[in-house]
């Protein structure tokens, strides 16, 4: 297992995401501790302060002589329904700033992200203070915690304004997936034009299916160097397995209902990395992909008929800013030469799939539509 990295421009996708919800989640708890104080200060209306809190401190243990405990007892002795409402109040008003900063944290939006780390600075010198006071371990790790999230956060806005500011500008290298490959002929043209990866559907419903055995003829002819990848529809954990020996493959596509479990188990069994397709419908959020544990995902057209090749387009605004969630992010969907280009500017993938989009009929590649697709993908900044 790789070892995480902490500093945000070291970070993985997916490591960007699970650090900030977990600065997401110590939010929420902090805000529900406060919620609890404050609920419980207003059960105190009306009643004893000292004699509440004398009795709390004798059934649990506490002791009474000690010079910080008798010190608090004496400073509750005069505290009144007034001030017991302005700290209920305060510890209020305060948890609703909390679940402020852990819902936009979770939802990773950049005014969280500023809101927390002015938030959480302005803590410090007062846990300082404090530590100067009274010096405690726990206190001294809650500083501690403190000071990565702010320092994280800082770190994190900075490096995003710079990954902003060069967004427009720098040209990336998308990689190419020509999937449905049938044939010899097809598979050799489309590396000679310039595809990084080709795809052979297993999925025995599919007009591309091929056999094990066939795509293993195949893919013994082409270059090493071109990522052969299969694509598999809820099959069993044996038979991708088996299918991938024969055919000699390089990754797994998993396009059906499998789970994280599966998938882990998947390439534990294979050693190969996984794809996993998400199908797009109008209520996808980019979110929804970053609890995946697949070394790479695919954005596809949901369709109630098919599993991929669908031809169909999905709103590529759906999954505009995806591609910082995940660590790899394949496009698929309808892609042909004269749309790609606006896909890739929108989504900005790692790799875009084509397969009905480049054919003349399913299984058979149009080799100028194949060209065109290429050229167009390579012109793309």
């Amino acid at each position: 297992m790789n070892k995480p990295h902490l500093r945000y421009k070291d970070q993985t996708p997916r490591e960007r995401t699970w650090t900030i919800h977990f600065i997401s989640i110590m939010k929420f708890v902090k805000g529900l501790v406060l919620v609890a104080v404050g609920i419980r200060l207003v059960t105190l209306l009306g009643r004893d302060v000292e004699a509440w809190a004398t009795d709390f401190v004798t059934r649990h243990g506490i002791d009474l002589a000690n010079r910080y405990v008798h010190s608090a007892l004496e400073k509750l002795a005069g505290v009144g329904n007034t001030q017991l409402l302005q700290m209920s109040g305060v510890a209020f008003g305060y948890s609703v700033l909390l679940f402020t900063e852990g819902i936009g944290l979770w939802l990773q939006k950049r005014w969280a992200e500023y809101l927390t780390a002015i938030a959480t600075g302005l803590l410090i010198p007062l846990e300082l203070y404090e530590i100067y006071n009274k010096f405690t371990w726990v206190r001294v790790g809650i500083l501690a915690l403190n000071i990565f999230v702010v320092w994280y956060l800082v770190t994190r806005l900075k490096d995003e304004k710079k990954e902003s500011a060069t967004e427009g500008t720098e040209k990336f290298h998308t990689r190419i997936k020509i999937c449905g490959i049938t044939n010899l002929e097809d598979a050799r043209i489309a590396v000679k034009l310039g595809a990084d990866e080709l795809g052979f559907n297993f999925y025995e419903k599919s007009p591309r299916f091929v056999t094990p055995e066939e795509a293993g003829s195949m893919i013994k002819m082409i270059d090493p160097a071109i990522l052969k990848t299969g694509v598999f529809v809820n099959e069993t954990v044996e038979r991708i397995c088996e299918i991938s020996a024969v055919a000699g493959l390089d990754a797994i596509q998993l396009h059906g209902d499998e789970d994280n479990r599966f998938i882990e188990e998947v390439h534990m069994m294979t050693g190969l990395p996984v794809i996993k397709a998400f199908r797009v419908s109008t209520d996808f959020r980019p979110l929804d992909i970053t609890h995946s544990s697949a070394e790479a995902v695919l954005l596809d057209k949901y369709s109630t008929r098919e599993r991929g090749g669908t031809g169909e387009l999905f709103n590529w605004k759906l999954a505009k800013g995806a591609y910082r969630l995940v660590d790899r992010l394949y496009l698929a969907g309808g892609l042909t030469a004269d749309n790609v280009s606006e896909a890739i500017k929108i989504v900005r993938p790692f790799a875009v799939d084509a397969c009905s989009g480049i054919e003349m009929e399913p299984g058979k590649k149009d080799h100028e539509k194949l060209r065109r697709f290429v050229a167009a993908v390579r012109e793309t900044i």
